[in-house]
């Protein structure tokens, strides 16, 4: 048998292996319907949403310097939450905690040296279908 036969029969079995097993998985899973809803949110330093880079997210705010509420077309509760600051200068932002309705957050940033401040962030849900 021709050696470069045999070189592409190897890679095409090797390559197939994993396709194989992931789908043998997912059709064994014992909820295949199981998944997620993701929304999110890209929030401007001044307090605006992105409609282009986001999904769910209805308005956002600015409070006060470094904080903004956010809120969601849905329920929160249950979800996993992430949020991120995007700035060019050093930034950190985390979860204020949730305010008075189950669709709305707040999020705080701050600075390097822990002072509140004003900055662009991320926020994603990723929530039970």
């Amino acid at each position: 048998m021709n050696s470069k036969l045999i070189v592409a029969l190897t890679l095409s079995v090797a390559l197939a292996a994993p396709l194989t097993l992931a789908s043998n998985a997912l059709a064994q899973s014992p909820t295949p319907d199981l998944g997620v809803a993701l929304m999110g949110a890209f929030v401007s330093r001044d307090g605006g949403i992105s409609p282009r880079h986001s999904s769910g997210a209805l308005s956002a705010r600015r409070i006060d310097v470094g904080r903004y509420e956010v809120k969601f077309n849905r329920s929160i509760d249950g979800c996993t939450a992430a949020v991120t600051a995007a700035s060019g200068a050093p930034r950190f932002a985390q979860f204020g905690g949730p305010l008075d309705d189950s669709t709305e957050i707040l999020v705080r940033t701050y600075d390097a040296a822990g002072e509140c401040a004003d900055s662009y962030f991320t926020v994603f849900y990723f929530c039970p279908r």
